[in-house]
């Protein structure tokens, strides 16, 4: 396993975590946007936090793309057998776009449910991008 090699997969994981990053504060925000739609809150507050829902989505996406680009670099040093998501439970993330006949308590289910996996996913990946900077010198 060359330097190039481990530097190309740190910046794939550095990828990663940006993407999840992201997702993770969309995610907060649509969670808190919910708790006040569900105290009342008028359309804004509603139309607000289906916005933070897409926004999530398109990070979750980003997400799921670098991941499939990081564990292809993971393989390139031998570390695959180190770190392992399952990127088919973080694909539930996705599935939270509604019909606008869905309550508001089902929606904010979902957000805490794809707010609790990004939660789960965000350590194992920052670990193996840290150990890919300790092995690298970056």
């Amino acid at each position: 396993m060359s330097n190039k090699e481990i530097t190309e997969a740190y910046y794939a994981g550095i990828n990663a975590q940006n993407a999840l990053n992201e997702a993770l504060y969309y995610l907060e925000q649509a969670k808190d946007l919910g708790i006040l739609d569900m105290t009342g809150g008028k359309l804004i507050i509603s139309l607000s936090k289906y916005k933070s829902i897409e926004k999530a989505n398109k990070y979750i996406d980003d997400f799921i793309y670098s991941m499939r680009s990081f564990s292809r670099e993971l393989l390139d040093v031998k570390l695959q057998g180190n770190f392992k998501i399952e990127i088919s439970t973080f694909l539930r993330i996705t599935d939270i776009y509604f019909d606008q006949l869905a309550s508001d308590t089902i929606v904010q289910k979902k957000i805490f449910d794809s707010l609790k996996i990004a939660k789960e996913l965000k350590p194992k990946v920052d670990s193996i991008v840290i150990k890919l900077k300790e092995i690298s010198g970056i």
